[in-house]
């Protein structure tokens, strides 16, 4: 794939993202919102910093599709990946999710039970 077309995929991928949050969508910031437990802030941070250390592009708290992700990271290859942090929720309730997203973004889900950085992959 050439440079043009990879990067025209991260365009299309960031402008999927709504603008519309209040605190905008800064890349690579990791956000937190009251009543967000400290074993979900940390798993997400986790995350993001080893997807940024990897050259991805990482988008916190943010909106697609009127649902709010976790994660909505961006490969140096222009591929998209929503990550759903589950602490308290339920697989069905992650399952619903599925298909709230564009076709261009691909579903991750990590169990903040147990998790490991270190073995953790994308």
């Amino acid at each position: 794939m050439s440079i043009k077309n990879k990067e025209f995929k991260k365009y299309r991928l960031i402008q999927s993202l709504s603008h519309q949050s209040r605190s905008g969508n800064k890349k690579n910031l990791c956000k937190v919102w009251k009543g967000t437990s400290r074993e979900h802030f940390i798993t997400i941070c986790e995350i993001v910093y080893k997807l940024v250390n990897q050259g991805y592009e990482c988008y916190t708290e943010c909106d697609i599709k009127g649902n709010r992700v976790d994660i909505a990271a961006i490969s140096p290859t222009g591929e998209g990946f929503i990550i759903e942090v589950l602490k308290t929720e339920q697989d069905a309730s992650y399952e619903a999710k599925l298909d709230k997203y564009d076709l261009d973004w691909t579903m991750v889900k990590v169990n903040c039970k147990d998790f490991d950085i270190n073995k953790w992959e994308l």
